[in-house]
């Protein structure tokens, strides 16, 4: 079942949209280098992923 809308503010008690993007890869526009860029999960994620 897809949560998503309403619902998914009612059943996690967040007020924003729940995306997230791990890492980032691209091709640094200057060196042409691969460039990764990594985030965590910030408080929200964490609280659900327990």
């Amino acid at each position: 079942m897809a949560i998503c809308g309403k619902t998914a503010v009612q059943h996690f008690g967040a007020d924003r949209l729940m995306l997230h993007a791990s890492s980032l890869a691209l091709t640094h526009p200057f060196t042409g280098e691969p460039l990764i860029i990594r985030a965590g999960l910030d408080r929200v994620w964490q609280q659900l992923a327990q």
